[in-house]
């Protein structure tokens, strides 16, 4: 097992850990506090892909890495760069999201790049679903510029 397979199979297991803590916290909580506890799952998750994005060994294909969080997270993974231009969105087929372009305008990617985390509900100009976004400001220098993970406002409403 290489190294990008051993970090992807460990952030699975605190995916699952995270999400089934979540899900008993969420039984006891009611509406406000449990989409409270989603953004805070969101938050802690993109922590993690920040860290994914930002290892050495994952060798930055922007598409390999939002379908690896999005499958992995259960969430939709998109992958922004400096410029603002959207490298990867796992909710669209490439040719799709090679059309849509400029995601620099988005609210939680102002926040981020403001003061490194950003966070928006809103319907997507992508694909028209409302979703719960977070963003996050990656760290070291590369193609990589922000990850944002996202839950449809269905599933928060849900929970």
């Amino acid at each position: 097992m290489n190294l990008n397979q051993q970090f992807l199979l460990r952030v699975a297991a605190v995916v699952v850990a995270l999400w089934g803590g979540l899900s008993l916290i969420a039984l006891k909580l009611g509406g406000d506090q449990v989409e409270q506890a989603m953004l805070d799952r969101l938050a802690r998750e993109v922590a993690v892909a920040v860290s994914m994005v930002e290892a050495p060994s994952t060798g930055g294909i922007p598409r390999r890495i939002a379908r690896v969080l999005s499958e992995n997270l259960k969430v939709r993974a998109t992958l922004i760069s400096q410029d603002g231009m959207l490298l990867a969105d796992s909710s669209l087929s490439e040719s799709r999201w090679q059309g849509v372009g400029f995601h620099g305008d988005r609210p939680e990617i102002q926040q981020a790049f403001r003061s490194g985390e950003g966070r928006a509900r809103r319907r997507s100009a992508s694909n028209g679903v409302e979703y719960h976004y977070v963003a996050r400001k990656v760290s070291t220098p590369g193609a990589i510029a922000y990850v944002r993970l996202a839950l449809p406002e269905s599933e928060v409403r849900d929970a």
